[in-house]
């Protein structure tokens, strides 16, 4: 199964402007760090044809 026109959307809240006491600045990294995974084809799953056609 391929997904030629897939996207992903990835949010990330590091910081809070009426919370600073949840501010977790670590996020954007973690978001970034999921990016370079998604964009490597090396590491990306690749469901062999026809493995995710089951009807449910």
């Amino acid at each position: 199964m391929s997904f030629p026109a897939a996207h992903a959307l990835l949010i990330a809240t590091g910081s809070y402007t009426h919370a600073p006491q949840f501010a977790v600045p670590i996020t954007a990294t973690d978001a970034n760090a999921v990016t370079a995974v998604l964009r490597d084809p090396q590491l990306v799953l690749r469901l062999p044809a026809g493995a995710g056609d089951a009807a449910l």
